[in-house]
């Protein structure tokens, strides 16, 4: 047997698998991924507090609603941002070289019919910046910092979002 029949063996055999298992592609062009398209679109994030709340905000709707669809609001998603910092590399002088930024997220998913929590938890992210000499790069370097972390937990909350929605898709 050649090698090229010996690799098609094996990648026929993993797509066996995996359709075996239950497999199904979240944005794939079966028709059922069309539904999970339309619920993904019909969740509603709330308006989240400040500038980098406005980023997340913006971030889940753009990861959840790619096509910009409008259905009927199924699910909301509250939404509630806390940004804190701490001096993680300090000098024998006591000058502080090094910042950590932490990002939390504390969301509720809600039926939007019933009123019942569907899930609810928080999400971290960290991320640091060093402290230059000009104040206005410290500035810059502190605010990309923050907002690479509120980036990162949007894409997090869009992904548990994704599979609570595929969760309940899939309850009788």
């Amino acid at each position: 047997m050649s090698l090229r029949n010996i690799i098609f063996t094996l990648l026929t055999l993993g797509m066996l698998q995996l359709q075996a298992c239950g497999f199904s592609p979240v944005y794939g062009t079966q028709s059922q991924s069309l539904d999970v398209r339309e619920k993904l679109a019909s969740v509603d994030v709330l308006p989240i507090q400040g500038r980098y709340g406005q980023i997340l905000k913006s971030t889940v709707e753009n990861q959840l609603n790619p096509l910009g669809l409008s259905p009927e609001t199924k699910y909301q998603l509250k939404v509630t941002i806390v940004t804190s910092e701490a001096p993680v590399a300090i000098e024998r002088d006591r000058t502080i070289t090094r910042y950590q930024v932490i990002v939390t997220a504390r969301y509720t998913l809600i039926d939007a019919d019933t009123g019942e929590t569907i899930r609810r938890g928080s999400l971290k992210r960290e991320n640091g910046y060093d402290k230059t000499v000009s104040e206005y790069s410290t500035f810059v370097v502190r605010k990309e910092s923050i907002e690479q972390a509120v980036e990162a937990v949007a894409k997090d909350l869009s992904m548990m979002v994704t599979s609570s929605v595929i969760r309940q898709r899939n309850k009788p």
